[in-house]
């Protein structure tokens, strides 16, 4: 008996897991990043929830990274909020540690907040 079936399907299985934390991640890094770009704009709880939501069916509709910092980058500056390319990449880079603590479980709280 081959245990190579057994295998394979392990391979698959870890794949999907895989891409869904990934996804899980990239969802949760938006919410967080657009937050912070809100907070930034001084928007209120309503309007950065809303401003949040717009970054993550940004990236669902297929936006890259560097299309969402041109986004938040140009709406910063709709609002006369300066920020550097590099200081919106370090605020992405932030958001994206702490969504993948947030979905890996080490902040199971966070999760009520998806």
């Amino acid at each position: 008996m081959s245990i190579f079936p057994d295998r394979e399907a392990a391979f698959e299985q870890k794949f999907v897991h895989d891409e869904e934390v990934a996804f899980l991640v990239r969802m949760a890094r938006e919410r967080r990043f657009g937050l912070w770009a809100a907070g930034r704009m001084g928007q209120d709880e309503e309007a950065a929830a809303a401003y949040a939501r717009s970054l993550v069916k940004g990236a669902l509709d297929g936006k890259t990274d560097a299309e969402l910092l041109a986004e938040v980058q140009r709406d910063l500056a709709a609002r006369g909020v300066s920020a550097s390319p590099t200081e919106l990449q370090q605020a992405m880079l932030q958001a994206e540690t702490g969504a993948r603590t947030q979905v890996m479980g080490a902040d199971p709280s966070a999760l009520d907040r998806r």
